[in-house]
């Protein structure tokens, strides 16, 4: 039987924005042969729970700041991460330009050198897995899901929905699931002590 690596260790997922708040939107546009209507919050949430039951795969304690389709405050998202005891928080997005924009960035508080290491780790494994452009993992100071989380915590831009090729394949579960074992594959490594 196989260990479960991440066996006890306790990660809270939040699929930024859902409810009221769509977050980017790329509606479909003639065009650019464009038929996909995506909202970032519905990307979010499927990645989140694909996300969920990977790490659970692997023994770790998982909650979510959202399940379905609401809007928990960015106090509430640090909130429930805080009252889990999570070792790490994981925040999932995608991000918005003009048509041409591409990449996926991982994001990070540049006060927390763990979250640095986090960072660099989830980037690197997910550029190794999509062969998408790197952005780069870079700090952010005035993120609020970075900022009030008492543990180390990334924020991954996805991808941009505002770019035909990037949009078709954030919508596709295949796709999704890549993310979803680069960014477990990632937190293996973090957990292990491992740094880029």
């Amino acid at each position: 039987m196989e260990t479960k690596k991440l066996q006890g260790f306790a990660i809270c997922i939040d699929p930024g924005h859902g409810g009221r708040d769509p977050g980017a939107v790329d509606g479909k546009n003639a065009s650019e042969n464009d038929t996909l209507l995506t909202a970032e919050k519905d990307v979010n949430l499927s990645v989140a729970k694909v996300l969920a039951d990977k790490l659970r795969l692997q023994g770790a304690r998982v909650t979510l700041t959202r399940g379905s389709d609401w809007y928990p405050s960015l106090a509430q998202r640090c909130q429930i991460a805080n009252n889990f005891g999570a070792s790490i928080f994981i925040s999932l997005h995608c991000n918005a330009g003009s048509a041409q924009a591409a990449g996926i960035e991982t994001l990070y508080n540049p006060d927390s050198k763990n979250g640095k290491r986090l960072a660099e780790l989830v980037q690197t494994e997910l550029i190794v897995a999509t062969k998408a452009p790197s952005r780069g993992a870079r700090p952010r100071s005035d993120l609020w899901v970075l900022n009030g989380t008492k543990m180390p915590a990334v924020l991954i831009e996805m991808g941009f929905v505002t770019n035909p090729g990037e949009e078709a394949k954030l919508n596709s579960n295949s796709y999704q699931a890549i993310l979803a074992d680069a960014i477990v594959k990632a937190i293996l490594r973090y957990k292990k002590g491992e740094s880029v």
